[in-house]
């Protein structure tokens, strides 16, 4: 492209979905990695925890007609281990302090950037629940929803 160079290389997507997806969820998985570092859960919890996000973050991107070639570079798991392993990282931080005891609300009084994965967290539960009805099949078990709802009561 226009833009790489020798030392520089520029990569393009037309996955809009699975860019998205991947730029949102990440920011969830990132909280909960906090949590697991808050909690002094140890690396192999940790690492677990990001390994089954990026999973299922790969899973919902495809469901919704992303590409799991998008989700599997740099835009995707790229982006979700920097957000969750970063020291820079706003959710991460957010999870750190709420493993340490400290509640949602205190944190949000006393930061000073947004952590955009707390909002994205209802904002997904809420998306993911409409996959069902979207597809005409209402009483259908849909696994995203059932797992989405059983971490996102953490957060609340």
């Amino acid at each position: 492209t226009m833009l790489s160079s020798p030392s520089v290389r520029v990569f393009t997507s037309k996955d809009v979905t699975g860019l998205e997806v991947a730029g949102a969820v990440k920011n969830v998985i990132a909280i909960a990695a906090g949590m697991c570092e808050g909690l002094e859960l140890g690396t192999n919890a940790l690492a677990a925890l990001v390994t089954r996000g990026c999973s299922e973050m790969r899973r919902v991107a495809m469901e919704k007609g992303g590409s799991a070639v998008t989700l599997s570079g740099l835009s995707g798991v790229g982006d979700a281990f920097l957000t969750c392993f970063g020291p820079l990282s706003r959710n991460r931080t957010v999870g750190v302090r709420l493993g340490r005891g400290e509640s949602l609300e205190e944190i949000i009084a006393t930061s000073r950037e947004v952590a955009e994965g707390v909002e994205t967290a209802s904002a997904l539960v809420r998306w993911l629940a409409g996959a069902g009805k979207a597809r005409s099949e209402p009483d259908t078990f849909n696994p995203y929803v059932s797992r989405a709802c059983v971490k996102y009561p953490i957060l609340f």
